[in-house]
């Protein structure tokens, strides 16, 4: 959508990508998640040798995890992935010309289609040619 853009604004445009910041409790609970599911990697890779070691009979969960050490990974892994990116999602997508605000998703709660940003541009002062291709 840039390159079109770029290719019908009256001026020349430059992007920048960035991510948008997300609030510190939101990254200290995917931090939190991310040191549990290594802490779960752990007990799946070596669970049995620290039940050995300590000297207790290894939990009915622990024998389950065990017997099937791949499928057990697989599942921590994706699904803790998933749990940790929804912490860290800002659902952001915003669009600045200079410091006036081209389109803010997040202030919408939607993301925009063509028609929105260039009624955004126009608002910022930058005029965008429609195609005379209907």
């Amino acid at each position: 959508m840039y390159k079109l853009i770029n290719e019908r604004s009256t001026q020349d445009l430059v992007v920048r990508g960035g991510h948008y910041p997300i609030p510190p409790l939101k990254q200290f609970y995917a931090d939190c998640f991310q040191y549990m599911q290594l802490l779960i990697f752990a007990i799946v890779f070596a669970g049995e040798a620290i039940c050995e070691y300590l000297g207790v009979e290894q939990p009915e969960l622990l024998k389950m995890l065990t017997q099937n050490k791949m499928g057990s990974f697989m599942f921590v892994w994706l699904f803790g992935n998933m749990v940790q990116s929804s912490f860290v999602n800002s659902q952001a997508f915003e669009i600045y010309h200079g410091d006036k605000t081209v389109w803010s998703s997040l202030a919408t709660r939607r993301m925009p289609n063509y028609s929105d940003i260039i009624e955004g541009f126009k608002r910022s002062g930058v005029e965008i040619m429609r195609s005379s291709v209907p």
